[in-house]
């Protein structure tokens, strides 16, 4: 399975994508906010080879996909949806995401969680999706903001990272309110195209009459 982007490619996870995973979580501003230790080789050997095991699960729970950039070929991330319930019509799917440093403020975080979300809503027809995120980590909860999530709680000592308990926010969207988004948007392209499409007959009929 492939979900494409303008400039990206979700991946199925592939076997030597430990090292990147393990790249990516050695990073220690990469994992900042999330609950990873530094790992070892072995335990990111081991990480992968669950996602990949996952992926061969009936009925499927976790959808993890490796994210390429499309222009020079290479795994700049991952993210990741995983439902919690057998049938996606009745459970909650969570969104995750880690992207390599290098690649952030480019709104490629935007374009990974779009797309996710398309997926789940429009090919899995999936009812609600939710994410979390650390009250300090701003870039994130701005990301789940802008793809039409809301908060939805504020969760008080929620998240074991390292040094110890943090608050997580929860963010949510359901599928009725995806689809109202969808239809709001579709409706702003259709008025910006009939909008040009008369600008253009007036240009043509002034062109006309000179």
């Amino acid at each position: 399975m492939e979900l494409q982007t303008t400039r990206l490619r979700l991946r199925e996870i592939e076997e030597e994508d430990w090292l990147v995973f393990h790249a990516l979580h050695s990073d220690r501003e990469v994992i900042r906010y999330i609950p990873f230790d530094l790992p070892t080789e072995r335990e990111s050997q081991e990480r992968v080879a669950e996602q990949i095991e996952d992926a061969c699960t009936q009925p499927r729970r976790n959808y993890g996909f490796a994210v390429v950039d499309r222009t020079q070929e290479v795994v700049i991330g991952w993210c990741q949806l995983s439902w919690h319930y057998d049938n996606c019509l009745k459970g909650e799917t969570e969104l995750s995401y880690v992207l390599h440093r290098g690649y952030w403020g480019q709104g490629i975080a935007t374009e990974v969680t779009q797309r996710l979300l398309q997926f789940a809503f429009e090919e899995m027809d999936t009812h609600r999706i939710f994410a979390t995120c650390l009250p300090t980590n701003i870039a994130s909860w701005r990301v789940l903001e802008k793809i039409g999530m809301k908060q939805e709680g504020h969760l008080r000592r929620h998240l074991w990272i390292r040094d110890g308990w943090h608050d997580s926010l929860l963010y949510g969207i359901s599928d009725h309110t995806y689809r109202q988004r969808q239809h709001i948007h579709r409706a702003r392209q259709d008025t910006m195209t009939c909008g040009h499409a008369l600008k253009f007959t007036d240009d043509w009929e002034d062109g006309r009459r000179n």
